[in-house]
């Protein structure tokens, strides 16, 4: 369950978009929140304390995967 000042802020940043994953991580006695938001067919990765600051942002490509195999 995300800390109501996580919501907040993720409400806030991205009023249009639906969570679809949000993972606790806790290091030592740091805990973060990384949080994957999709908005339309924008997908970003938000990493926050449990205050609700974000820590950082990372906008995530939608399908990069063709990249496999790319030999003639």
């Amino acid at each position: 369950m995300l800390p109501a000042s996580v919501k907040a802020t993720i409400s806030t940043d991205y009023p249009q978009g639906k969570i679809k994953k949000a993972e606790k991580i806790t290091r030592g006695t740091t805990t973060e929140f990384e949080i994957k938001v999709v908005t339309g067919k924008e997908k970003t990765e938000v990493v926050l304390d449990s205050a609700g600051k974000v820590i950082k942002t990372e906008k995530v490509g939608a399908k990069d995967e063709k990249d496999e195999e790319d030999e003639d």
